[in-house]
């Protein structure tokens, strides 16, 4: 696999906790959008998306896109970050609790996104694709890596290891109960890495698939423009990325919560549940599904357990829960044929927990519905098999944050230095 050190801006050690995102996946839109207003400092003004305004009332985007550029230039000149100095490595560890992972920052080229080294286990959508090529082609930088998950590889261990036992140049908590540590690697430790990065052949894209897509759509746009930097060392044919182990990741439940009952009562709903289920009384204290094929459902302030009745077909995309969920409960049960574009159907991150899901139920939806998490091997299995996963199948905890690292994908911003970007 083609990786290479890179060159750039990272974040200032004083501002980090102030200008570093919050896993601002797990908010929804009006929250990121109170928190980018609550926050000046934050990366997120960096990264405002139209789906944060009310209907009707988003800016366009080629002006939400001149004021996100507007915002990295401001950070720029409140050196909120520093030039790297020169090509390099990072190793990047976060901590939630008791789970920790460690893993290795770096670019890979994006020809092997498109040659299929790089495996999916989830579709994009062209819509959001087009919005975040734009992004690249207004803003000019890259500060979220894509999340990549590898075979276990004990030279990789060995040396990722070695390299973060001294002292950390970046530790700090933003306030969320995840640690994030940096570790430089600079000098003759950047050959060694990159010869064992190098060797992969293989690695799972499991955070980040609608950055990779639009990532090679904004290459190939730029290649057929003749932009003058057409080579293969040009900032837009590399990915930013975080190559991680694979024995290290932790993935959470991706619940779901649907708006109505289809028209039917409660004691309709469950009744029809219970053809392809069998239902019991949930533990109101600790509800959530303990093994693959269980349920749990909310609805009228009540949790009850499902079971299903019959084993799913032997198919990689079949044997996951969020896909027996699709065929034996959303479609026929609640009339939701359509996960990814359905407005009755919503998403809460496992993070939340059931106390989570139960209160997104309290506020406006009628029904919670908890997932056992997809397992790693499960998410390696259908990408092997070249197929993909329903909408928001997997959550992976906890997330890599945006605003610590700073590449650029075509022309330094408005300069306000740090050494113009270097590369």
């Amino acid at each position: 696999m083609k990786v290479r050190p890179f060159d750039g801006c990272i974040v200032s050690p004083a501002l980090a906790a102030e200008v570093v995102t919050p896993a601002y996946d797990a908010m929804l839109p009006e929250e990121r959008a109170r928190f980018a207003e609550s926050h000046p400092l934050n990366y997120v003004n960096a990264m405002r998306s139209p789906e944060e305004f009310p209907a009707g009332r988003a800016p366009p985007l080629a002006q939400l896109l001149a004021g996100n550029r507007a915002q990295l230039v401001r950070l720029l000149g409140k050196k909120a970050f520093h030039a790297i100095g020169g090509r390099c490595f990072f190793i990047y560890r976060l901590r939630a609790g008791d789970h920790a992972q460690t893993g290795v920052v770096a670019q890979v080229a994006i020809g092997e996104y498109a040659a299929g080294a790089i495996k999916l286990h989830e579709d994009t959508t062209r819509e959001k694709e087009r919005q975040l090529a734009r992004y690249l082609e207004a803003v000019g930088a890259v500060s979220s890596p894509v999340c990549l998950a590898y075979a276990g590889n004990d030279a990789i261990d060995r040396c990722v290891g070695r390299l973060s036992e001294g002292k950390p140049m970046l530790d700090f908590d933003i306030g969320d109960g995840v640690r994030q540590s940096i570790w430089k690697v600079d000098g003759g430790d950047v050959h060694h890495l990159q010869g064992l990065l190098g060797a992969v052949r293989t690695a799972y894209l499991t955070d980040g698939h609608h950055r990779c897509a639009a990532g090679l759509r904004y290459a190939e746009q730029r290649r057929a423009a003749d932009e003058g930097e057409g080579g293969g060392g040009a900032s837009h044919n590399w990915l930013l990325v975080a190559f991680f182990p694979q024995n290290q990741l932790r993935v959470l439940s991706y619940h779901r919560c649907v708006r109505d009952l289809h028209g039917l009562s409660a004691e309709k709903f469950l009744t029809k549940v219970g053809e392809n289920f069998t239902l019991s009384a949930a533990d109101p204290a600790d509800p959530l599904p303990k093994k693959r094929g269980r349920f749990a459902l909310f609805v009228d302030g009540r949790w009850h357990a499902l079971s299903l009745k019959a084993p799913p077909p032997p198919d990689p995309v079949e044997q996951l829960d969020v896909r027996v969920l699709e065929q034996k409960l959303l479609a026929p049960v609640l009339g939701i044929t359509s996960p990814r574009a359905d407005p009755r159907l919503g998403y809460v991150a496992g993070v939340s927990g059931a106390a989570g899901l139960a209160e997104r139920c309290r506020r406006d939806w009628r029904l919670g519905i908890a997932c056992h998490p997809v397992s790693l091997p499960q998410i390696m299995a259908v990408a092997d098999a070249g197929k993909m996963m329903p909408p928001k199948s997997t959550w992976f905890d906890p997330k890599m944050r945006s605003g610590i690292f700073l590449t650029r994908c075509n022309r330094p911003a408005a300069s306000t230095n740090p050494d113009d970007w270097s590369e």
